[in-house]
């Protein structure tokens, strides 16, 4: 059960780094020359439009070289900096995604350093308990075999 929770937490958590991604990506899209993005202020170009300068907007967001002056990645700067959601090799990002639920459900997120979006530190937060009720059941069930001994 609780291994369901570590791939549904770190699954979440790389979503929301892509996501993360693209919210930083988006007032540069506009920018970009010879790149017409949709006027829905989407980030998403249609097939009628030219593929978007992924390289420019790269140089514009930078995700490799942390600057929270230019965006604060918060908790999804370990996704962006080591590639994961660039990398098309599945078992690498779910192994990287599940090891970092993981990580963070065993240390109850006391490393998570968030940024100020809303949904970043609801997210951080949810981990932060889920982690503790974790360790609560773990510790019961020890107690309760330690009663029956």
């Amino acid at each position: 059960m609780e291994i369901i929770k570590w791939g549904l937490f770190g699954a979440l958590w790389y979503r929301l780094a892509v996501q993360r991604q693209i919210d930083c990506w988006k007032p540069y899209c506009k920018t970009v020359p010879g790149n017409r993005c949709k006027k829905t202020g989407n980030f998403q170009c249609g097939y009628n439009y030219p593929l978007v300068n992924i390289t420019l907007l790269q140089e514009l967001c930078p995700t490799k070289d942390e600057n929270s002056k230019v965006f604060d990645l918060g908790i999804y700067s370990y996704a962006l900096h080591s590639n994961v959601t660039n990398s098309l090799n599945l078992p690498r990002r779910m192994s990287q995604s599940f090891w970092w639920a993981l990580r963070n459900l065993s240390s109850f997120g006391s490393n998570l350093i968030t940024s100020t979006q809303l949904l970043e530190i609801i997210f951080s937060v949810a981990i932060s308990i889920s982690g503790m009720a974790l360790f609560l059941v773990y510790l019961n069930a020890r107690v309760q075999v330690g009663v029956q001994d």
